[in-house]
């Protein structure tokens, strides 16, 4: 691994999603970001890790292996750190605040 203390958080959730949905328009829609975005997150994300997670033709890609593997590892320590949050959470669930740019919150 290359460069595996500074991978983006970003690039991880993106991968994740794709992993789950098995198509990147799905984890975009996910998301709330363009295919594209999530296509660039992957390809750096491949990149810092000096593997290849997806395969085929740019318009069905699929999995590899390795692709499956870590796809799997990383849907389940997202799922850690929400149940982790959940045990924490000292029983506001039905307040959430937001801050963000308001073209985000537009979309």
């Amino acid at each position: 691994m290359k460069n595996r203390k500074n991978l983006p958080v970003a690039a991880l959730r993106a991968f994740e999603a794709a992993s789950r949905h098995g198509t990147l328009t799905e984890a975009a829609e996910e998301l709330s970001v363009t295919h594209s975005a999530i296509s660039r997150h992957v390809s750096h994300l491949e990149a810092a890790i000096g593997t290849q997670l997806f395969e085929g033709p740019r318009n069905r890609p699929r999995l590899t292996p390795e692709g499956r593997v870590f796809g799997f590892a990383l849907t389940a320590a997202f799922d850690q750190i929400e149940d982790a949050l959940r045990l924490i959470s000292r029983g506001e669930d039905s307040i959430l605040d937001v801050a963000c740019l308001s073209t985000f919150a537009i979309r």
